[in-house]
């Protein structure tokens, strides 16, 4: 596990620098089409919901499938459980496997939650296809697996991280909270839903005073937002961002829901 994190810590170092180079420290979402295959009910429908961590496919309604990994605890049959959607980081497709298996996955298995890392090329999560599909399959979920409708959160680092911020502002009706990391935040004045913010103090692409220059704004608006500081943490190492995940998770438990 550790020699995973060294490799996935500077495959991401290259990864963001090269994408970051030549944009004042953004990084640009690729550019992407307009054609969207989504989700399909039947695959929702009959999906094999038994505990555990695996890597998936979904189907889509072109008959392609869309890679993911899945962690399903332990629970009684009719238990509703709540549920983690969780975007990556900029970085070819198979870069879901990698965040879920070195992150997400232990640092929140205290919620008892389905939690679903869903891949992307490039991390391009706010525009087609991803976006549309995104959505499609929340109203999948809810309407198939045993989820707890008041407990659907959103959780990703860097361009997962923006996304997450951008979402918990657009889709207050789709997410109940948010977990963004290591983003960029827009000023949206009030955020409609609780957030918890982790951000490296350390952070070479996104400097964590921006950030909380941002966050107090939206604070003052009347927002509901807890700031993790990931102390000594640069932007590349994400796997190190573990017990920051896992205070996100106690943040849930004790003061959301």
């Amino acid at each position: 596990m550790k020699l995973l994190i060294i490799l996935t810590n500077l495959i991401l170092a290259i990864a963001l620098v090269s994408c970051s180079k030549d944009s004042g420290n953004v990084i640009e979402p690729p550019e992407t089409t307009s054609v969207s295959a989504l989700p399909t009910d039947d695959w929702a429908k009959n999906f094999d919901l038994s505990s555990g961590r695996r890597n998936i496919e979904i189907q889509l309604s072109d008959g392609t499938m869309w890679p993911a990994r899945i962690s399903v605890p332990a629970t009684e049959p009719a238990e509703k459980m709540p549920f983690v959607l969780a975007l990556h980081w900029t970085g070819p497709v198979e870069t879901y496997e990698v965040y879920m298996q070195c992150l997400v996955e232990s640092s929140l298995r205290r919620l008892d939650a389905i939690v679903l890392g869903l891949s992307s090329n490039l991390g391009n999560w706010g525009g087609p296809p991803e976006r549309d599909r995104i959505l499609k399959l929340i109203t999948l979920v809810k309407k198939h697996w045993p989820i707890d409708v008041g407990k659907i959160v959103l959780t990703g680092y860097s361009a997962g991280g923006t996304s997450t911020w951008n979402y918990a502002f657009e889709e207050p009706t789709v997410f109940n909270a948010a977990i963004p990391m290591a983003g960029l935040y827009k000023g949206y004045g009030r955020m409609p839903i609780p957030i918890c913010i982790i951000h490296g103090d350390q952070d070479e692409l996104y400097d964590i005073n921006v950030a909380k220059f941002t966050i107090d704004e939206a604070i003052s608006a009347g927002s509901t937002i807890k700031l993790i500081t990931a102390t000594s943490l640069s932007h590349f190492v994400p796997c190190d961002y573990f017990t920051q995940l896992q205070a996100s998770a106690d943040w849930l438990l004790e003061e959301v829901w």
